[in-house]
């Protein structure tokens, strides 16, 4: 038989009992990584969802504004026909350039309808109220 150094037989032990610690330091270490990843992929789950809830809220959203939009401006084009100061100038074209005055105090001539400035400002409103409606379908 061989004789064994006692000190072999301690540093035997300590290395035993040092690949002990580590494997369970890892494995204690690894369960709680993947309670961590379970979470995470839940919480992902759940935000998915609240992200399909928030496009379709967004969605309906741009199609009632869009139709709204739509109504309310052939309502007001159909309040201005009869009212344009210009009928000259095309429908859905850029407006001409005014006149220049031809003296000091002389007036500018414009070719900006009462409804163009009508459409546009029915434009502003209704982006601002996407804008409202929207903001409310993040929160």
């Amino acid at each position: 038989m061989l004789p064994i150094n006692p000190l072999t037989i301690k540093l035997a032990i300590a290395a035993f009992l040092l690949a002990g610690s580590y494997y369970l330091g890892y494995s204690l270490e690894h369960a709680k990584f993947m309670l961590f990843v379970t979470q995470v992929e839940e919480q992902g789950k759940i935000q998915e969802e609240k992200n399909k809830a928030i496009i379709k809220e967004s969605s309906k959203v741009n199609e009632r504004i869009a139709s709204d939009y739509q109504k309310n401006l052939n309502a007001l084009r159909n309040s201005y026909a009869d009212r344009l100061l210009d009928n000259s100038s095309s429908s859905g074209g850029v407006p001409k350039v005014s006149s220049s005055t031809k003296g000091i105090d002389g007036k500018a001539t414009y070719s900006v309808t009462i409804g163009q400035c009508a459409e546009t400002t029915l434009m502003l409103v209704s982006l601002q109220d996407w804008i409202k409606q929207q903001s409310e379908a993040y929160k």
